[in-house]
Formats: structure tokens, sequence, C-alpha cells
């Protein structure tokens, strides 16, 4: 299942960007929406 290995190491960098994300916006203090 070559898939296995795409999706994997995909979704821990979509986790890191929303990480980064998140941080950005609590210490900016950007109201979202």
């Amino acid at each position: 299942h070559g898939e296995d290995l795409i999706v994997t190491p995909f979704a821990q960098i979509l986790a890191s960007l929303r990480s980064v994300r998140n941080n950005f916006l609590s210490l900016t203090n950007v109201p979202t929406g």
C-alpha cells in the first residue's frame, strides 16, 4: 500500500502547518472568521 507512505507524511505536514497557524494567530491576536 504505497498510499500510506504518502498520506502519513502529508497528514503530519498538515498538522504542523495547522499548529504553526494557530500559534501565529495566538501571538498576533487576529480574530478568526
